[in-house]
């Protein structure tokens, strides 16, 4: 007598649709952009966020070579590199200045993988994107502070919420002699002080427990 047990393939089957559609629902609602195309760079899906990130609706870029939102100033050799490196079969990671379809400039993050089938050869690239615009507005801002910060011919402190000197100006050490690591972490005597959390103030000032009291003119607060 034989006893055989079989495996039910149609319950299995549904199981394996379910998690196809649940892993479809999952990247058509993904908060980053996702681009999936050929090995030619035609691109074959974009889910709903390339969309609202671009501009450019799915039936605008399906068919249509990978890229269709460059803007031009992202130099050439980033393309390239890019593409050896998925080409072999490695993933590739870099930040893009891009062109919404309205000629808006933007930053992308992107983050491209090949996909393989079950032999290893590479069939799609899977290309991931988070517009990261505001961030580099941020940064671009930071380094434009500091740019002025460090170049200002006038004496410049900065001081925390509790108005401890976080940080001073080369300046600074220049007209009243301190270095940083003197008065760094203490707490002025500013006179006319308008805020705890972050001042910058022209000053010409002595370290805490000198006699010789600060001096000088406060020029703003954050």
């Amino acid at each position: 007598m034989w006893l055989c047990t079989g495996i039910d393939r149609p319950d299995r089957t549904r199981r394996s649709r379910a998690h196809a559609t649940h892993a479809g629902n999952a990247v058509d609602q993904s908060p980053v952009a996702v681009i999936i195309t050929n090995t030619d760079g035609i691109v074959e899906y974009v889910n709903a966020r390339y969309t609202e990130n671009t501009g450019y609706a799915a039936h605008e870029i399906i068919g249509q070579r990978a890229g269709y939102q460059k803007s031009g100033l992202t130099p050439a050799s980033v393309y390239r590199q890019l593409w050896q490196e998925v080409s072999a079969g490695r993933e590739w990671r870099g930040e893009l200045l891009n062109l919404r379809k309205s000629g808006e400039l933007y930053w992308d993050a992107v983050h491209v993988v090949p996909l393989s089938d079950t032999t290893g050869k590479i069939t799609h690239y899977l290309s991931i994107q988070e517009d990261v615009t505001e961030r580099k507005r941020s940064e671009e801002t930071l380094r434009l502070w500091a740019t002025v910060f460090e170049n200002s011919g006038e004496a410049v402190m900065i001081t925390d919420r509790e108005n401890h000197i976080v940080s001073v100006n080369q300046a600074f050490t220049d007209i009243t002699g301190y270095a940083p690591g003197e008065v760094v972490g203490k707490k002025p005597f500013a006179a006319g002080l308008r805020s705890p959390r972050c001042c910058v103030f022209q000053q010409h000032v002595a370290p805490p427990g000198s006699q010789r009291p600060l001096a000088g003119r406060n020029l703003g607060s954050a």
